[in-house]
């Protein structure tokens, strides 16, 4: 046996990122690698790989980030724009 090798190996621990979302709008639907998650805003643990992030509201733009999570606490804020901003500054 070579020296300082372990016997077995070491027992793999999946790592998952405690996600925090909310959006401007409020009660914004997300969607996660295309499934549908819950409304804005919403709380949730995820496997720490890249994730696929969809918000929606009727009136404004998509938001879509993909996003690599790596372990802890992390917070997203999406800040949607609307469809038409000309509409909305009246």
């Amino acid at each position: 046996p070579v020296s300082g090798s372990p016997s077995s190996p070491p027992a793999v621990v999946a790592r998952v990122t405690h996600l925090i979302l909310t959006s401007n709008p409020d009660q914004s639907e997300i969607e996660i690698n295309g499934v549908f998650a819950g409304n804005t805003p919403l709380v949730m643990d995820l496997p720490s790989d890249p994730q696929i992030i969809t918000i929606s509201k009727k009136g404004f733009k998509l938001w879509t980030r993909v996003i690599k999570l790596t372990g802890g606490t992390m917070s997203l804020l999406a800040e949607l724009d609307p469809l038409d901003k000309a509409a909305t500054s009246q």
